[in-house]
């Protein structure tokens, strides 16, 4: 939830996972099987009866951020505007990854204009309009 508030307050986030191979990364980001790998036919960001047997045991954490941000904004009066825009990238061996589109090549350069902070050119960004 303290993403999502930061992320309410026009922060940006970054949900980051380290450690050696076997650790349990993926698994812990909730990126390793979706609902229908698990015999669910709804997606990991469903409210149905999966989430609610089973609480948030099979879901991850991009999930759960996933969820509570959409939760967040439907509770937002209907004259609000909300612009949500996802990445998804890997570093692996100092080589970047653009998991939307894996056959891109991503490079991490200065921020233009000498503003400070880095951007991932050639990194897509997706507008977010739903919970699929």
């Amino acid at each position: 939830e303290p993403l999502v508030k930061g992320l309410m307050q026009g922060y940006n986030c970054t949900v980051l996972a380290y450690g050696q191979t076997g650790s349990g990364k993926t698994h812990t980001m909730g990126t390793a099987a979706s609902a229908a790998s698990q015999g669910h036919q709804e997606s990991c960001f469903s409210q149905g009866d999966v989430a609610k047997d089973q609480g948030d045991a099979i879901h991850g954490v991009i999930p759960r951020v996933m969820r509570t941000l959409y939760q967040t904004i439907e509770s937002l009066p209907n004259t609000t505007t909300v612009t949500l825009k996802v990445g998804f990238i890997e570093i692996h061996k100092e080589e970047i990854r653009d998991l939307l589109r894996p056959k891109n090549a991503v490079s991490l350069r200065d921020a233009p204009g000498g503003v400070g902070g880095v951007v991932l050119v050639g990194a897509r960004e997706k507008n977010s309009a739903q919970r699929d």
